[in-house]
């Protein structure tokens, strides 16, 4: 195992050379498993600003050796120190009952407008696009996969990720402070048209469903307003407090035998591994 004396690697801690090394040999190195620390080497790269995504196709694409891998990630690192703002409760006790009940809630006005626009700014000059320009939004681009764009370096979006109002609406939702942040990609969905159609699916698992589900939250930022029939987030309202009968419930066949996740949640805050 590499440690931080023999790369070059000045911007990272011990620490964060041993988890990017164990991921490295998780994904393309000498091991085919799953490392045990997989989590808390997560929190690693997130605490380094960069996003799981990312960090995944340069392995996968590239294919570097440990030393190549842990210098990329000293050049691509963004170190940010965490955000100390404490603030008043955002939730009301209405809202956290709507959450126990239904699964979800609408947090309003979670970041400003300017760092909203400043945020639809830089993706449109990621993607190439250009608002006024129809015909700009359905160009390909190599960081699409779908509606999902895996885009996560830059400071408007930095910006948003340091939001102490999103922060505290998580840390009642986990009711605790011990919460981190998870540093990943954006999304860019084009309404339908002749020669355009949604590709991403209408629902989907974003967690492991081996019983009992993990608590793990996600949170949808919108940067501009839309109507009812214009946003991607679709849900099934009260599910969480039926799955687990309901999964019981599936014929032997239809039943996961196991359901391996590795990933975090797709945008926010998670738990800090015990």
């Amino acid at each position: 195992m590499f440690s931080e004396k023999i790369v070059d690697a000045p911007d990272l801690s011990a620490a964060q050379v041993q988890a990017l090394t164990r991921i490295w040999q998780s994904t393309i190195g000498v091991q085919d498993v799953v490392s045990p620390t997989w989590e808390s080497d997560l929190r690693h790269v997130y605490d380094l600003g960069l996003g799981l995504q990312e960090l995944l196709m340069y392995l996968y694409t590239s294919k570097p050796a440990l030393a190549e891998f842990i210098q990329w990630a000293n050049r691509h690192c963004q170190i940010h120190l965490a955000n100390s703002t404490v603030i008043d409760d955002v939730l009301t006790e209405m809202d956290i009952d709507h959450w126990n009940e239904y699964g979800y809630i609408v947090l309003k006005d979670a970041v400003s407008k300017e760092e909203c626009i400043a945020a639809r700014e830089a993706i449109w000059e990621f993607l190439g696009a250009d608002p006024s320009d129809p015909d700009s939004w359905y160009k390909p681009h190599p960081a699409k996969n779908g509606l999902m764009v895996v885009f996560t370096q830059h400071e408007a979006l930095n910006a948003i990720r340091e939001s102490a109002r999103i922060r505290r609406a998580y840390e009642q939702l986990y009711g605790t402070t011990a919460i981190y942040k998870v540093i990943d990609k954006v999304s860019f969905n084009p309404p339908e048209c002749d020669h355009y159609r949604f590709t991403g699916s209408p629902l989907h698992w974003d967690t492991s469903l081996v019983l009992p589900i993990p608590e793990r939250f996600q949170g949808l930022l919108y940067l501009g307003d839309v109507t009812v029939e214009g946003g991607a987030f679709q849900c099934v309202p009260g599910f969480h407090r039926h799955i687990n009968t309901w999964m019981e419930s599936l014929p032997a066949g239809y039943r996961c035998a196991k359901v391996c996740v590795r990933y975090a949640p797709a945008s926010g805050y998670t738990r800090q591994c015990r």
